[in-house]
């Protein structure tokens, strides 16, 4: 992602938690334009900081009941609870769902349906100013019918019903829990912040989204990520006021995701095999009786019946590509932040992140092409196989400085500022381009398979071209800005004007994937 979300003070490591239902709220913050400095990588374009309402200043019990067309519901409820003058509490659940607005032409399903519920609950101790202990744990689970997309006709505009031959599903569980610690001392503010995130999440997809059966494809992903901040914070009312801190992060990914060919592809390249295999006996048959002296047109003739009385020739073929991934990944990032007045209207904002990021990748897949032939009479099966298993990690660093000056103009807070800083995107491995790298693999080579079972040979080479292939770069993009913040007539009226510039470097691009265009893929662009 290029916007990163932190709720509650943990930061969501995958971008497949984004699309999480949001109660409780209390408060949202939105900090436009690189934040790397303070919030490391994917926060180049800005950064959402959600807060839930805190047991320790609000009580009470809040439900809220909601219904729409369609049969949409939706229904919360939440208390709030305060033990004393140290400890409080909040627990909370939902539920959510609609009957779906599309119907499936080919199954008379609705192709939309959802369903989602969920419970949150938040602990909070507080000791005198000094101390402070917040304790949160969110579950969620959500099951959709999903992916209701119909053909455009480009010339009227018209989007037809979705016409898929297999249901479109997703599920996830999800489970992200973390501990703040917060201390308070005489001129400073120290804090801890440790998160555990799960996602166990299975998706279903007809991915040639049409009636006929050419293929699908299950994606099941495992994820555990750990992440831990300590924070160390200056008073507010300083000449100096800075912010140090050191983040940590090991992200675990296990994701199998098996593609299934099915019967109208596999007929398709069953009828070009039996092609073929048909054409190369009946010309070897034509020839030897020409040389025999018939007439050509005559031993045509015979040669086709002697194939058909002798049985013919038939092909099947049956495609399986089971896949396995492994892509942990760690993150490390050191970084300090300086707001310095230099007079009493204008302040110097200086900062640098060092940002380290691991990528990995182990994979195991492969691609099995089965061709079982009876050819007059006599029955052969022959497999033809592209096995590829391998690992391959990059390292990437990075220095994400920024620098600013702000400069306040009146007694209300208006100020005209200039700031300069570096953001970025992490790198990583297309793991969906693997069945098409296979399939391709399988198409080149199937003559192979007329003649036995042939496995494709992978050299060292090959390994080094096929992470190459799938691996792309990060992104990095330097901000200018000016602009300025003006609260006018007795803060009646609040302005915000800016101007910027955006320089990005390879820059990442979701793009159909290679040859056949099943599934997409990232790629960096200029």
């Amino acid at each position: 992602p290029a916007v990163g979300i932190y709720i509650d003070g943990i930061p969501l490591v995958s971008k497949n938690s984004f699309n999480f239902h949001v109660y409780q709220l209390d408060r949202v913050d939105v900090l436009r334009g690189p934040q790397g400095t303070l919030y490391g990588m994917n926060t180049e374009g800005g950064l959402m900081r959600l807060y839930s309402k805190n047991p320790i200043n609000y009580q009470g019990t809040d439900i809220s009941v909601g219904m729409g067309t369609h049969l949409y519901r939706n229904v919360e409820a939440a208390h709030y609870g305060r033990s004393g003058d140290n400890f409080a509490f909040s627990v909370a659940g939902f539920y959510g769902g609609q009957n779906g607005f599309f119907r499936n032409s080919v199954t008379d399903r609705r192709a939309d349906v959802s369903n989602e519920a969920g419970a949150k609950t938040r602990l909070v101790y507080k000791s005198g100013t000094r101390f402070t202990a917040d304790f949160t744990a969110d579950y969620q689970f959500a099951r959709q019918n999903a992916f209701p997309y119909g053909l455009l006709d480009p010339a009227s505009g018209d989007v037809s019903s979705p016409a898929t031959n297999r249901q479109n599903m997703y599920r996830r569980n999800m489970f992200n829990t973390g501990l703040g610690l917060t201390y308070n001392a005489e001129g400073y503010t120290l804090t801890s912040q440790t998160s555990y995130q799960f996602l166990d999440d299975c998706m279903d997809m007809d991915q040639d989204y049409l009636p006929q059966d050419y293929m699908h494809l299950k994606q099941e992903q495992l994820m555990n990520a750990i992440t831990q901040e300590f924070t160390l914070k200056s008073d507010a009312n300083t000449t100096w006021r800075h912010t140090s801190g050191l983040y940590g992060s090991y992200q675990w990914l296990k994701t199998e995701a098996p593609v299934y060919f099915d019967s109208d592809f596999t007929g398709q390249l069953a009828s070009g095999i039996q092609t073929a295999m048909y054409s190369a006996i009946h010309t070897a048959m034509t020839e030897q009786m020409i040389a025999a002296g018939m007439p050509p047109a005559v031993a045509g003739n015979a040669a086709a019946a002697a194939i058909e009385q002798a049985g013919g020739v038939t092909a099947d073929v049956s495609m399986q590509v089971p896949a396995l991934f492994h892509t942990p990944q760690v993150n490390i990032g050191v970084f300090h932040e300086s707001n310095i007045r230099l007079a009493d209207c204008l302040t110097a904002t200086v900062g640098l992140r060092y940002d380290y990021n691991r990528v990995s990748v182990n994979y195991d897949t492969s691609a099995g092409m089965t061709v079982t032939a009876s050819v007059m009479g006599a029955q052969a099966a022959n497999t033809l196989t592209s096995v590829l298993a391998n690992d391959t990690h990059d390292g990437y660093s990075q220095l994400l400085p920024k620098v600013g000056l702000t400069l306040t103009v009146d007694d209300n807070g208006s100020n005209v500022y200039a700031v300069v800083s570096k953001g970025y995107r992490a790198g990583g491995y297309n793991i969906q381009m693997f069945s098409d790298i296979l399939q391709a693999e399988l198409t080149a080579n199937s003559s192979h398979a007329m003649n036995g079972s042939y496995d494709v040979p992978h050299t060292p080479e090959d390994y080094e071209r096929v992470n190459s292939t799938i691996t792309y770069k990060p992104e990095e993009s330097w901000n200018y800005e000016v602009g300025a913040h003006l609260n006018l007539f007795d803060d009646m009226i609040h302005a915000d004007i800016s101007a910027y510039c955006m320089q990005i470097r390879n820059q990442q691009l979701s793009v159909m994937a290679g040859t056949y265009g099943f599934g997409r893929m990232m790629v960096n662009a200029g």
